[in-house]
């Protein structure tokens, strides 16, 4: 993953924002996600889970693993990938101080436009 690090920005800014850089895929959405279910689990068995090939997967896990939101656990020639439940707390940390400010500024949205909509059924 290229560097994000921002000179101006404190060291907690760049943290987090490596943290959300890596879950910016849908795909490495959906590895956490198996992990978490899983516990722990091999690349072959996630490419096989998620319908993607090998060299995909691998990427992916190289990006979560730069992040530090998934380790890994070397058994033989084989690894296993885990999540690292500390940085997924930062993350919940993170949005929830975001929320919290938020809701401390209340808008008027009535008038106000976004871009884009979530879709009620995603969440």
């Amino acid at each position: 993953m290229a560097s994000i690090q921002r000179i101006g920005f404190t060291r907690y800014q760049n943290d987090v924002s490596k943290i959300f850089k890596a879950l910016g895929h849908p795909a490495r959405i959906a590895i956490i996600d198996k992990l978490i279910a899983h516990e722990r689990i091999m690349c072959k068995e996630l490419a096989i889970d998620l319908q993607l090939t090998l060299p995909t997967i691998s990427r992916h896990l190289q990006v979560l693993a730069a992040s530090g939101l998934i380790g890994y656990e070397k058994i033989s020639n084989v690894s296993y990938y885990v999540v690292n439940p500390e940085l997924v707390k930062k993350a919940k940390e993170a949005l929830e101080s975001f929320h919290s400010e938020a809701e401390n500024h209340p808008v008027n949205y009535r008038n106000v436009i976004f871009s884009e909509q979530p879709f009620q059924d995603s969440f």
